[in-house]
C-alpha cells in the first residue's frame, strides 16, 4: 500500500497544471471565493481533491459514488473550506477517473494552484 501511495504522490508532485491548456476536456476556474471545475468530456468522472502535500500522509483509494460524480457538460462548485487539509495558498490536488473500480493506473489528476 505504501508503495501505490508513494507512486501517486510522486505523480501529483511532478504533474504540471495541464487544465489551463485548451485542448484539455477538464477545466477550472475560481469565482469569487469558488473553485469550479467542468466536465467537457462525454463520460461521467468521479473526483477527489485534497491540499496536494497531505497526500503523503492519508491512507486513500478511489471510491466512485453519486456524491463524487461530475456528469458529462456539468460543472461543480468546491468551497475550499471542504477541501482536506486545504489552506489559502496551497496546492490543491484534483484526483479523478472514470468507471467505478479505477487501478492506479487509470487515476489522472491535475494540481491547482490557489
Amino acid at each position: 500500500m505504501k508503495i501505490s501511495l508513494w507512486f501517486l504522490f510522486a505523480l501529483l508532485t511532478f504533474s504540471c497544471s495541464v487544465f489551463e491548456n485548451e485542448s484539455n476536456e477538464l477545466s477550472y476556474r475560481w469565482e469569487e471565493d469558488l473553485l469550479i471545475v467542468e466536465n467537457g468530456t462525454e463520460e461521467v468522472l468521479y473526483y477527489s481533491i485534497f491540499e496536494q502535500e497531505s497526500l503523503a500522509r492519508i491512507n486513500w483509494t478511489a471510491h466512485s459514488t453519486p456524491e463524487n460524480q461530475l456528469f458529462p457538460s456539468t460543472d461543480i462548485s468546491i468551497d475550499p473550506d471542504d477541501i482536506y487539509d486545504y489552506e489559502d495558498g496551497d496546492n490543491i490536488a484534483f484526483i479523478y477517473w472514470s468507471g467505478t473500480s479505477p487501478s492506479t493506473e487509470e487515476l489522472k489528476n491535475m494540481t491547482i494552484e490557489s
